[in-house]
Order: C-alpha cells, then sequence, then structure tokens
C-alpha cells in the first residue's frame, strides 16, 4: 500500500510540471489571430494556451504568463542591376528588369515603379506564374515608350512586392491587403533620339552662321592690305588687331564644328556619311589653323 501511494504522488507531480497537453485535432481554441500566421493566446482561469504556427499540440501551462509563436515577416525582394551596356538607352528600347522575390507562406503580386526627374512616380504591375509562390523568381519586359520624357532624363526604379498576409494579426498591417517590401533603387539614363537629332541639327545650323559671317569678314577686312603709306591706308596696329580677331574667330569656329563631331557620331538618326564629312573638313581647317 505505501509503494502504490508513493507512486502515485510520483506520477501526479509528473503531470502538474509537464502541464496538460490537448490535441490540436479537436475544436480551434478562440483566439484573435490567424495561427497558421503568427502568435495565438488565449487565457482561461489563469491559464495560456500557446498555438504552434504549424500544427502540433495545445500546452496549457498555469500561471500569467503570455507564450507567443513566430510572427510572420515581411517578404524580401532583390532587383537585379542592368547590364553596364544597358544603363543608358533610347525611348524606343525594351529593357529586362529581374528580380527574386521570397516570403515565408506567399507572394502575390508584384510592381516597376520608376520615378521621373519632376518626382512623379508609375507603376507597371505584374503577377507569379504559378499561385502564390514562396520563392518568386521574375523576368520583366520593361517597354521604354512607356516613359513620358522628353528629352535625356536620368530615371529612378525599383520593385515593390506583396505577401498573402489577410491582416488577422494583432497589429493592423500598415498598408494592406498584405506585407509591401521595396527593393535598393537603381538608375536608367533614357536618350530621346528625335529630340537628340533636332538639337544637333539646330547646331549645324549655328556653325553655318558662325562660317558665313567669318568668311564675310575675312573678304572685307583691311588686316592683309599692304600699307603704302597713303591717307586711306589702315595703320599698322589697325591690321595686327583685326588679324587677330580672325584668328581668334576661327579657332571659336573649329571648336563649335567639333562639338557636334562627337554628338552625331553616337546620333543613331544620322548618316555616318555626312558624320565622315564633316569629320574630314574639320580635320582639315584644323591644319590650315595650325599653319
Amino acid at each position: 500500500m505505501i509503494a502504490h501511494a508513493r507512486a502515485a504522488a510520483q506520477a501526479a507531480r509528473r503531470s502538474a510540471r509537464a502541464g496538460e497537453r490537448l490535441e490540436l485535432g479537436g475544436p480551434r481554441p478562440q483566439v484573435g489571430v490567424d495561427l497558421e500566421r503568427g502568435a495565438g493566446v488565449r487565457e482561461r482561469a489563469g491559464e495560456v494556451a500557446q498555438a504552434l504556427p504549424h500544427g502540433g499540440a495545445l500546452a496549457l501551462q498555469a500561471g500569467p504568463r503570455r507564450a507567443f509563436g513566430l510572427a510572420d515577416r515581411a517578404p524580401e525582394v532583390e532587383l537585379m542591376p542592368l547590364p553596364r551596356g544597358q544603363r543608358e538607352v533610347s525611348d524606343t528600347d525594351q529593357v529586362d528588369v529581374r528580380f527574386v522575390a521570397r516570403d515565408d507562406f506567399g507572394l502575390v503580386s508584384a510592381e516597376l515603379v520608376y520615378q521621373l526627374p519632376d518626382g512623379t512616380t508609375h507603376r507597371i504591375p505584374t503577377t507569379p506564374s504559378s499561385d502564390q509562390p514562396r520563392t518568386w523568381r521574375e523576368r520583366m519586359t520593361w517597354d521604354i515608350r512607356q516613359i513620358p520624357v522628353k528629352e535625356r532624363s536620368e530615371v529612378l526604379y525599383w520593385i515593390e512586392v506583396r505577401d498573402n498576409d489577410p491582416g488577422l494579426g494583432l497589429e493592423p498591417l500598415p498598408d494592406p491587403p498584405g506585407k509591401r517590401t521595396r527593393s535598393a533603387t537603381m538608375r536608367l539614363v533614357v536618350e530621346d533620339d528625335e529630340t537628340e537629332h533636332a538639337q544637333n541639327i539646330a547646331k549645324l545650323a549655328e556653325i553655318r552662321d558662325a562660317a558665313v559671317d567669318l568668311l564675310a569678314v575675312r573678304m572685307t577686312t583691311r588686316a592683309f592690305q599692304a600699307s603704302d603709306g597713303s591717307a586711306g591706308s589702315p595703320p599698322v596696329a589697325v591690321r595686327a588687331a583685326e588679324a587677330r580677331d580672325i584668328l581668334s574667330r576661327s579657332g571659336n569656329l573649329l571648336a563649335m564644328v567639333a562639338a557636334p563631331i562627337d554628338a552625331l557620331s553616337v546620333d543613331t538618326m544620322a548618316r555616318e556619311r555626312d558624320v565622315a564629312t564633316l569629320s574630314e573638313i574639320h580635320r582639315r581647317l584644323v591644319a590650315l589653323y595650325r599653319k
């Protein structure tokens, strides 16, 4: 009898230390959060119940403590940088934007967001091919013609992803539905080919006018007339000043010609033959100027 009583007492003490175990196969405890997404807690007669986030047993322990499960974290997203040769594009090009996103329970959508120099933003949405994947690798084709630019501009862009969190946690989501995460910001230079070509044509017109003016000065100058000592003959100092002015204007004209040659060499709308002709003219004029 004494041994039997001792064994019963030891079993009671072990049961009290271990706590009561309830299986989740029965009725689900009434808690204020989604048990699959975070900490589910209930109190009953001084007892605290903790629901494990991925199923299992529900442990009841005496005392005023509160027990919490793992919270659902925000998704992660990584935006891949563009190759160096694609970081400056034409307004008629297409760019492949790649990113990788991950979430503990699933991803539902993503957006390519780009910001113009004036601060306005535009969004291009996309969805995964499978239903709420936990890992999402995507390649988006970005049509640069969608960007409303009228001149060479630097565009900022990034990726925003959302998970499938229904927002049943203890704290409300800041921007439902789901939790949103933003990637690092990248830069893209967009060139407007038509505008840049028009600017190059305007510069060539300025060079034409400057060349005609210089030719007129050269044809009417007295700098190179021989001084015969007559009353109408210009003094040597006047002729030297006019000659220096012609030389200076000739150097400025050569500099004006050099600038559009560089611009036209990358102008997709300019003909290579015209660029080659202008380059040869500039080379010959520089050789004469240096004599």
